[in-house]
Parts: C-alpha cells; sequence; structure tokens
C-alpha cells in the first residue's frame, strides 16, 4: 500500500523541477532580451572595409572605406601579393615558384567614431584577385576587402612602314597556373608568348609590322600551353581576347615604278622616239630642228636607264638550292653520369686564378692569369664541359680538354691564352689550372650566342643557312626558336653538337626585306597542371630563367632567276645602252640645221 504514495511524491518532485527550470528559462530570456533594448550588450561592432572600384587594371584609382574600428586609432593598409621566381636545380627547369610579397600602401587614422575613408592605387601587380587588410597598428584586428586586378594589353606604333617595330605592352598579367601565359597571332599566325612571372605582371614583347600595304590584325589569347586558347569565353577565367590592327603603310611610290624594268622599258621607248625621229629625215632635202625634242628626250632616256640599273641588283645566286644537306654528326659519349652545373672554387690563401674578359663568343681569346703558384712549376690549364645527349639513355658527363700549359715565373705567377673552343653556352664553364692530377685553382668563362646567316639576298626559293655557337645544354637553354616575318617556325637543340646549331630554311615572300629572328625559349620542364610552353618562341625575353638576346636578321628577297636572260639589269642596260646611241645621233647634228640632198 505504501508503494504508489512514494512514487507520487517522487513524481511531484521531478515535475517541481521542471516548472522551476521553464521559470528561471523564461526570467534569462527576458532580461537578454531587455538588454539588447536598452543596449546593455558588452560585445563591440565589427570592423568592415569596402573597395570602390572592386576591379581594374594596376594604377586604378581606389577609394577604401572603413568602420568598426577603435575611435582615433592608427591603421596601416596593406595590399597582399607575391614575387614570382622560376626554380632550377642544376640542369633542370623546376617550374614557377611564388612567395608572399605584401606592402603597405598608406597608414590613416579613424576618427571619433571608428571610421575612415583613404584613396590609395592599386599597385602594379599580377592579375587576379588581392586581399586589401586594414590592420589595426599594434594589435591583431584587421578587416580585410579585395579587388580584382584585370590585364591589359597596348601597342606602339599603330602604323608604319613594313617592317617597323611594334611594342606590345602588358600589365596585370595573372600567375595563375593556367592564366600567365598569353600568346601573340600576327594575321592568324602564331609569333611566340610571353609571361610576367617576374615582372611582376608586366611584359614587353617586340614584333615586326610585315606584310603588303593595309590593315593587319594582331591577337593576344591567353594559353597556359604556348598556343592560343580560342574559346575562353567558355573557360571559368574568361580572360578577353585583345585585339589591334596595325597598318603597313605603302612608299606612295606607283607599283609600276617598282618594278626596275620599267625604267629600262620606258628608257627603250624614249630612244626609240628620238631614232625614228632621226630615221624619218633621211633621203629628204629639208631643214630639221631636232634641237629641243631631241635633248629632252635623251635626257630623260638616260636618267630612266641609269635609275632602272642603280634600283636593281643583280641577285646572288642561291647555288645550293639543289645540292643535299650534309649536317656533320657528333660522336656521343657511352657515360651516364649526370653532372652538376660546374662551379669556380678558388681558395683565398692557395692559388688564384682568373681568366680575363669573363665570357665571349666561341673563337674569341681569352687570356689567363694566375698567382700564388709554386715558382718554376709546370703547370697544365683544363677547360671543362659538358657532353652527352638527353634525348638517349646514354645521358652526359663532364669532361675536360687541355687548352694549354705553362711555366710559373720565380715570383709564383702565371700567364696564357687561348682561343675559346667550340662549345656549349649557358652556364660557366670551369677553367683550372692543375699538377698532375691536383687541381690548384679554378675560374669561369661564359660562352654567349653568336649567329652567322648566309646568304642574306637571293630571289624566293632561295636556301638559307644560319650558324649558331653557344647554345646550351640545360633545359632551360639548350634550344633556339626561329621567327620568319612574325611566324614561328620551329626549335633547333644544340647540346649533342656541343652549343653549334646549324638551321636551314627556304627564303619566301615578295621582293622585299623579311625579318628573321632567333628567341630563347624552354626546352622542358614538369608537367601536369604545371603551365608548359615549352619549344615555343618567349617573346617576353626578360622573363626567363637566364635571359638571352634576341639575334636579329634581313634578308632581301629579290626579283627575277638566276639567269640574266631574266634579270631586269640586262633591260636597263640595253635602255641605257639605245639612249647612248640616241645621244650620239643628236651630238652629229648638234642641234643646227642640217641640208641633206637626195640621190641624183
Amino acid at each position: 500500500m505504501m508503494t504508489p504514495t512514494i512514487f507520487s511524491r517522487s513524481r511531484a518532485l521531478e515535475q517541481g523541477k521542471i516548472v522551476a527550470l521553464s521559470v528561471l528559462s523564461v526570467i534569462l530570456l527576458a532580461y537578454a532580451t531587455l538588454g539588447q533594448a536598452y543596449g546593455a550588450s558588452t560585445s563591440e561592432p565589427a570592423q568592415t572595409i569596402s573597395l570602390t572600384p572592386n576591379e581594374g587594371i594596376p594604377g586604378t584609382d581606389l577609394t577604401v572605406a572603413g568602420k568598426g574600428f577603435k575611435p582615433l586609432s592608427n591603421i596601416e593598409l596593406v595590399w597582399t601579393g607575391v614575387k614570382g621566381e622560376f626554380k632550377v636545380k642544376e640542369e633542370k627547369f623546376q617550374g614557377r615558384v611564388f612567395t608572399p610579397d605584401n606592402q603597405v600602401l598608406k597608414s590613416v587614422t579613424a576618427d571619433n567614431s571608428g571610421v575612415f575613408t583613404a584613396n590609395i592605387q592599386a599597385p602594379r601587380d599580377h592579375g587576379g584577385l588581392h586581399n586589401v587588410e586594414a590592420k589595426v597598428v599594434g594589435e591583431n584586428i584587421k578587416a580585410v576587402g579585395s579587388f580584382k586586378i584585370l590585364p591589359t594589353f597596348e601597342i606602339t606604333p599603330l602604323k608604319g612602314k613594313s617592317n617597323t617595330k611594334i611594342t606590345i605592352t602588358g600589365h596585370g598579367l595573372p600567375n595563375g597556373e593556367f592564366t600567365s601565359t598569353w600568346t601573340v597571332l600576327y594575321d592568324n599566325v602564331l609569333v611566340g608568348y610571353g609571361t610576367g612571372i617576374t615582372t611582376k605582371g608586366d611584359v614587353i614583347m617586340e614584333i615586326w609590322g610585315s606584310g603588303e600595304p593595309g590593315v593587319h590584325r594582331i591577337e593576344i589569347i591567353q594559353g597556359f600551353t604556348g598556343t592560343p586558347y580560342l574559346n575562353p569565353q567558355q573557360s571559368r577565367n574568361q580572360n578577353p581576347i585583345f585585339r589591334f590592327d596595325f597598318t603597313v603603310e605603302g612608299d606612295g611610290v606607283p607599283d609600276i615604278l617598282k618594278n626596275p624594268a620599267s625604267y629600262a622599258v620606258t628608257g627603250i621607248a624614249l630612244a626609240s622616239v628620238a631614232a625614228v625621229v632621226q630615221v624619218s629625215s633621211n633621203g629628204k632635202q629639208e631643214k630639221i630642228k631636232r634641237g629641243r625634242i631631241l635633248k629632252a628626250s635623251t635626257a630623260i632616256a638616260i636618267i630612266l636607264s641609269l635609275l632602272g640599273a642603280a634600283f636593281t641588283l643583280l641577285p646572288i645566286s642561291a647555288e645550293a638550292q639543289d645540292k643535299d644537306i650534309q649536317i656533320p654528326q657528333v660522336t656521343l659519349p657511352t657515360s651516364k653520369g649526370v653532372s652538376a652545373v660546374p662551379q669556380p672554387s678558388s681558395s683565398k690563401t692557395g692559388p688564384i686564378l682568373s681568366v680575363t674578359p669573363e665570357k665571349g663568343v666561341v673563337g674569341s681569346v681569352a687570356e689567363i692569369t694566375g698567382k700564388g703558384f709554386q715558382p718554376n712549376t709546370k703547370v697544365d690549364l683544363l677547360w671543362f664541359r659538358m657532353v652527352g645527349d638527353r634525348t638517349v639513355t646514354r645521358g652526359w658527363s663532364e669532361k675536360s680538354i687541355p687548352v694549354g700549359s705553362v711555366v710559373t715565373t720565380p715570383e709564383g705567377t702565371l700567364t696564357s691564352s687561348f682561343t675559346i673552343p667550340y662549345d656549349l653556352g649557358g652556364p660557366p664553364h670551369r677553367v683550372s689550372a692543375v699538377t698532375g692530377k691536383q687541381t690548384l685553382a679554378n675560374a669561369t668563362y661564359t660562352i654567349e650566342r653568336n649567329a652567322v646567316m648566309t646568304p642574306t639576298r637571293g630571289p624566293p626559293g632561295t636556301l638559307v643557312k644560319l650558324e649558331i655557337t653557344g647554345i646550351g645544354w640545360t633545359e632551360y637553354d639548350n634550344i633556339v626558336t626561329l621567327n620568319y616575318d612574325n611566324a614561328h617556325l620551329g626549335y633547333a637543340c644544340g647540346f649533342q653538337s656541343q652549343g653549334n646549331v646549324t638551321i636551314y630554311f627556304r627564303a619566301t615572300g615578295n621582293p622585299g626585306t623579311h625579318k628573321v629572328d632567333l628567341y630563347p625559349a624552354i626546352y622542358d620542364g614538369p608537367y601536369g597542371g604545371i603551365a608548359a610552353p615549352y619549344r615555343l618562341t618567349l617573346l617576353s625575353i626578360n622573363d626567363h630563367p637566364t635571359p638571352f638576346p634576341v639575334l636579329h636578321f634581313e634578308f632581301t628577297v629579290t626579283e627575277g632567276k638566276d639567269n640574266l636572260a631574266y634579270n631586269p639589269s640586262l633591260y636597263s642596260l640595253l635602255g641605257f645602252s639605245t639612249s647612248v646611241l640616241a645621244v650620239g645621233m643628236t651630238l652629229v647634228g648638234n642641234g643646227k640645221t642640217v641640208r641633206r640632198h637626195a640621190p641624183d
């Protein structure tokens, strides 16, 4: 009988606890509500900033508005950016790396209400989204806004004669894997590409205004592989295609007068008129006053014929056109070792070796000097080189060749000279002073690129040879690319031939000057999501692991063939000869009245 009573009391206690808790919750909720209504909350408002506008090109004027800061607090406006570099390790090109590179754009002070307004400019930096942080000095308080840098390009000039140099300047190029490489087309032909990795998104590229007089189209298109990506509107990046028109201006000379043969034809025609006038008087007994007409026509004939001869040059024979091209073969080593780039090593307390100058082209002469050696001792001088090939399994290794020997003076000095051998460019070569197997001192010498083109003029189809020396052996300097009139033809490698490269191509195009350019390029590197514009013309030559200059040449396409029967010069000479004949006939009369008698 007691159990039900005990159960009911326990239940009553539990119900009482529930009611008490409910009442307490209602009281706390009411207190919180009243506290919010009467400003009883102790939390501070969050700091915020806004940027107007929120996108634009480098140099855009921005207004930064902030609120919610402590009254009179000192605030720094910090732009968050990155610094780009090319990563290389020994002979390997390992891509691009970026490290933080932030900068304080301005310092401001909040007013009594914790509000501030500041005007800044978007700095020169890579394209894409950048944070602008408003940081309270001395405290871990900041607000963050964002600004998107848009890429921009311009060209100058917009018109000029054929072969005018066109400079393409770009700012705000992004640094993303798929957005950092921008390609250039001229009249729908690929010229090359440019990047702004190490130049904060800036790029300078140079091409030529080529082609017939009229409007020519230049297009700059994003393309992470070094070739244009033609449908950016369907890409998540959606960078625009930049289009420009360049006008090739004519020279103001009628087309017929551009042909030297026309001068000769005109000269022949005028000389013939003079001859006809002269012959027409034969067999007649009359006075002929031929002075003005004959002298004027003869003078014009001579002038035009001389112009024809002056403007028409005999084209150089393209004698190599039909010959077999013999490319020298190089015997590859059997070693498989991989050697690091040679580095100098000289002890400050021991012998010291130096080479003067420190760089130059193949075939030049350098002087070796040293001091601190043992007196009256024979020293051998060695030149170290990389020998091999990365396209086969035999690999490459470091070898040495002797470049001289010398006996040191009683004071322990030495002097010698040697001719720079045909060898690889790129990283410096080690020059060592040795005795037996002991290396006493090291110095370095860098081979620079050089090239010679032959011939430099001839008719269409002329076989042209480019001989290049000083090509390197690493992945970032062992090739060179060839452009002809802004068109990328291809690349050539110089490792297995010790930096000596020979390229053959045919001259094409209309009569006149045509541009031939040798550009730096990158042979190979990382793949798999990393931008890989390999073996293509690099137009932004300053954005390269080891910048090389562009080697420029000009080839003149002449008219006619290598046969005088097809050479307009011949007609100019004929016109001149005919004109001289007319002069002789005119001088006989000497401009006087002459009486001729008919035969009896």
